[in-house]
């Protein structure tokens, strides 16, 4: 197993991440981080809304593209949800309705932003313990019609001090590579230091933003940077 550090270095240009780890404390904590090539992609900021939810937003307020601003983190009933797109609001509202997990997220594809097709990605847990989380990964397939591979891993337990990391990609900004699917790793097993290991890890010219949550505690336990 790999440590976060090492995986996050090896990736130059990762795009946007969804990690779910589990401390000393024995809790489980969820991260989610943007870098970026364009001054556009770079321009963003991460607010909390009057509703609670965590948004993507353009960091002058000049207004909103629908591929960089979005709803990263959310509760919706008993679930709590952060990703990279606006499937992580749909998602949350099927969840909370009772819809089977796979099925809702059949519904979603990967983003029309060719020639790279950036996949969406969620990491999701229902606070009330079973499973542990869900993480969700929807890319453009291979084959000749290109139809979206939709995957969807049901993570039952982690070790203190290991985690699950989801990015859209895995290459350079020169080469850019979608990502390969949940790398399992060794984190810190401090909470108040897994979000600034994830953000001292990556390029500081590419950093955006990031935040650390405790799903069980969505309103009250929620760290974002810079």
């Amino acid at each position: 197993m790999v440590d976060l550090t090492t995986e996050l270095r090896r990736r130059t240009y990762p795009g946007r991440g969804c990690l779910v780890a589990r401390n000393g404390t024995g809790s489980v904590s969820f991260v989610y981080f943007l870098t970026g090539r364009s001054p556009a992609s770079r321009a963003r900021t991460l607010r909390r809304l009057p509703s609670g939810d965590l948004a993507v937003v353009d960091a002058a307020g000049k207004g909103t593209d629908p591929l960089r601003h979005y709803l990263a983190g959310m509760q919706r009933g008993s679930w709590v949800l952060v990703g990279n797109g606006d499937h992580v609001e749909a998602m949350g509202n099927a969840l909370a309705a009772g819809q089977d997990p796979l099925r809702a997220w059949t519904s979603h594809t990967f983003e029309p932003d060719p020639p790279i097709y950036t996949p969406r990605i969620w990491v999701g847990r229902d606070i009330r313990g079973d499973p542990l989380a869900l993480i969700g990964c929807v890319r453009r397939g291979d084959g000749p019609d290109h139809d979206p591979i939709h995957t969807l891993w049901r993570l039952t337990d982690l070790e203190v001090g290991t985690g699950v990391l989801v990015t859209t990609y895995s290459g350079s900004t020169d080469r850019v590579v979608t990502g390969p699917g949940p790398v399992e790793v060794t984190t810190s097993t401090a909470r108040s230091e897994l979000l600034h290991q994830v953000w001292d890890a990556l390029l500081p010219e590419l950093r955006v933003a990031a935040l650390a949550v405790d799903p069980d505690d969505f309103v009250g336990n929620v760290e974002t940077l810079p």
